[in-house]
């Protein structure tokens, strides 16, 4: 079975160091190139890890959402989240980061499939799956103001008195 390479945007490899071009991890040859299921759990796990370093290194927003996560658990430790507040921000946060990697892939597969040319079909579906990454985002902000919002505001009080 040949395998289609045309198109194919170069993306940096999670084991290969570019400037010399040598393996930082020692990962199997047929790890690298496999298409078909893989075989075992580790190369699942690699696989998948390789997936969020390519997401991270490639896309802007991600880099954006995942900043605003690290400030969201900072001000959730200073104002001593509950364990079901923490429930509800990592869900909120895994939400978002999970559609933006999904509208990562979606993105990239329709790129893939139409070698770049313009097609209304694939600019709705790029734009539909940019629309998930707003509805979760959304969803996000609403839980982030029914814990945060309280909290703040109870603090304000406090120092008024």
């Amino acid at each position: 079975m040949r395998r289609a390479t045309k198109n194919r945007a170069p993306v940096r490899d999670l084991e290969t160091n570019t400037a010399s071009g040598r393996s930082l991890i020692n990962v199997p040859r047929a790890w690298r190139r496999r298409v078909e299921r893989t075989s075992s759990l580790l190369e699942s796990f690699y696989h998948a890890w390789r997936g969020l370093s390519v997401a991270f290194q490639g896309e802007r927003n991600l880099k954006i959402h995942s900043v605003l996560a690290v400030l969201a658990v900072s001000f959730a430790i200073i104002l001593r989240f509950d364990p079901l507040s923490w429930a509800l921000l990592f869900l909120a946060i895994g939400l978002v980061l999970t559609a933006e990697m999904l509208n990562t892939a979606l993105e990239r597969a329709v790129d893939m499939v139409t070698g770049g040319e313009f097609n209304n079909l694939a600019k709705d579906a790029k734009d539909v799956a940019a629309g998930a990454v707003v509805c979760a985002s959304l969803s996000s902000l609403a839980i982030a103001v029914a814990l945060y919002l309280p909290r703040f505001y109870n603090l304000a009080l406090s120092y008024i008195k």
